[in-house]
């Protein structure tokens, strides 16, 4: 019995020599776990700079600042397409506004049929018309008797507000109408206009004068037109 002890006591002693290390008693078999790096170091041992991004959001993230960009760019040209359609249309109703304005003073008494549809294309509703009847009762018979033609000339248009369909507008127009009572110069009447938009056209819906800057007169012989003899002057067409 003594002899296997000493046995086993010479065995211990040669695996201990041998470099295998005991077993200590409060020790486990378990396998240890796998160690991590420490937080901030790669495993290569080289430093980290912060948390990596998966790989589609690094690729989202570098496409932000793009897409930012596009969207202002979009908004940007929706911003200038909306102001260009506005100035579009503001150049519709001053170019509408001034044609009405010069064709309104414009006749001529060798075809006053053709003065007249030049305004009434112009024009529309209860203000078109009123014009026309006014137009067939009186200023023709005028302009035919007393020889009288006029031309005029737009000298600025004063776009009001555009609201929708609707609009206004204030023309000055000065004009020149010679007749066989004389020669009448009028300088800066004012027109002021209601618009209507129909069909894509800019049309007059409504007439009011304003007055003028300055009227004056002179008879076939060139001699002005005094106070006194305004029956001459107010009896040519305007």
């Amino acid at each position: 019995m003594k002899a296997d002890t000493d046995k086993e006591t010479t065995m211990a002693k040669t695996e201990l020599a041998e470099g295998t290390e005991p077993i200590e008693a409060d020790q486990t078999t378990e396998p240890a776990e796998s160690a991590e790096p420490a937080e901030g170091i790669e495993e290569n041992g080289e430093q980290r700079r912060g948390p990596r991004l998966p790989r589609f959001d690094r690729r989202i993230a570098g496409w932000a600042p793009v897409l930012a960009l596009t969207a202002l760019a979009a908004v940007g040209c929706w911003q200038w397409r909306a102001h260009a359609a506005a100035e579009d249309r503001r150049q519709e109703v001053d170019s509408a506004a001034a044609e009405f304005g010069r064709l309104f003073l414009t006749y001529d008494h060798r075809d006053v049929t053709a003065s007249r549809k030049a305004v009434s294309r112009l024009i529309t509703g209860d203000f078109a018309d009123s014009y026309r009847t006014q137009f067939d009762s009186g200023v023709a018979p005028t302009i035919t008797r007393l020889e009288a033609a006029s031309t005029a000339e737009v000298r600025a248009v004063y776009l009001g507000e555009i609201n929708g369909d609707l609009a206004s507008a204030v023309v000055v127009v000065d004009s020149e109408m010679r007749s066989k009572v004389g020669t009448k110069w009028t300088t800066a009447s004012h027109l002021s206009l209601k618009l209507i938009e129909k069909d894509g056209a800019w049309l007059v819906s409504d007439l009011a004068s304003a007055g003028a800057l300055e009227e004056k007169m002179v008879d076939p012989e060139g001699n002005p037109v005094s106070a006194g003899r305004r029956d001459t002057a107010d009896d040519a067409p305007r």
